[in-house]
């Protein structure tokens, strides 16, 4: 996903993505984290994540995973400079104390 000086690597294989202002990497392998009432779910813990066009400024990463609850990750470049990320959590009773929507967690990552 890329708009003016905005790009955005989705690893479809590993759950993590990668930032590039003015092709320069910025934040490498983030992901989106939630605390749920049944422990805390990284976005890297799933098994399968695809990738849908949701209109000309958006897409959406749908990731799922046997006994986990469907995860989604809404990223939107409306500006050339800029980007937005919202988590979604989709499933029956779940309680979200905490939703990161941008989590770094690896040493060197920013």
């Amino acid at each position: 996903m890329s708009n003016g000086d905005v790009v955005l690597n989705y690893h479809l294989n590993a759950g993590t993505t990668d930032f590039y202002w003015k092709n320069s990497k910025k934040i490498s392998a983030f992901y989106s984290g939630v605390a749920l009432s049944t422990g805390y779910l990284k976005g890297i813990n799933y098994s399968s994540w695809s990738y849908a066009i949701v209109d000309s400024n958006q897409a959406v990463v749908t990731a799922v995973g046997t006994g986990l609850p469907t995860m989604k990750q809404y990223f939107t470049l409306d500006q050339n400079d800029s980007f937005l990320v919202r988590v979604e959590m989709v499933g029956a009773n779940l309680s979200a104390n905490w939703m990161g929507p941008v989590v770094v967690d690896t040493t060197g990552g920013v």
